[in-house]
């Protein structure tokens, strides 16, 4: 028997399952009871692979976790970096991520950030933004100092150039 989770095109297409007449024989062509099985139990996994499940909240996962995060009223996940760190996209980016940096942020091109990311950084203490192979582009007339208090949005632009947007000590 087929792999269930692979003996489907959904949801690259749509599968089409045989309609069964009431004189058509299990062993019909296109229609053998195992192979019918096979194709209904492969759109069924990758329809609940795609709907998802309850304890799924991944933004990036399932239509439902989508969901139960937009539903979660909008809570943003706090990460407290208490010293200098490096961005990394898997732990530091997203909308609904909210970074207090107590030292300086860098964004290094071995991280492979991609066009869109999106990192919001507050600083608890003076700090500075530095790119190593990722060129940070301050607001007019700012820097990519931060004073105690300051925050900005990093966007990725593309993987090696990021816009900062947001409060900077002034040029």
């Amino acid at each position: 028997m087929a792999d269930p989770a692979t003996n489907t095109s959904y949801p690259g297409s749509l599968d089409l399952l045989p309609e069964i007449g009431p004189n058509d024989k299990q062993n019909d062509p296109d229609l053998e009871h195992d192979v019918v099985h096979d194709k209904a139990n492969a759109v069924l996994n990758a329809l609940q692979a795609l709907v998802g499940f309850t304890g799924d909240t991944a933004e990036s996962g399932s239509v439902l976790g989508r969901l139960l995060a937009l539903e979660s009223g909008g809570l943003l996940d706090v990460i407290s970096e208490p010293s200098a760190f490096t961005a990394d996209p898997a732990a530091h980016a997203g909308r609904r991520r909210y970074i207090r940096a107590g030292g300086d942020v860098t964004f290094d091109s071995a991280k492979s950030y991609v066009m869109g990311q999106v990192f919001n950084i507050r600083a608890t203490a003076a700090m500075e933004l530095f790119g190593t192979g990722v060129t940070l582009s301050p607001t007019a007339g700012g820097t990519l100092e931060l004073d105690a208090g300051m925050a900005v949005t990093v966007v990725m632009t593309s993987a090696t150039t990021a816009d900062v947007i947001g409060l900077t000590v002034a040029a």
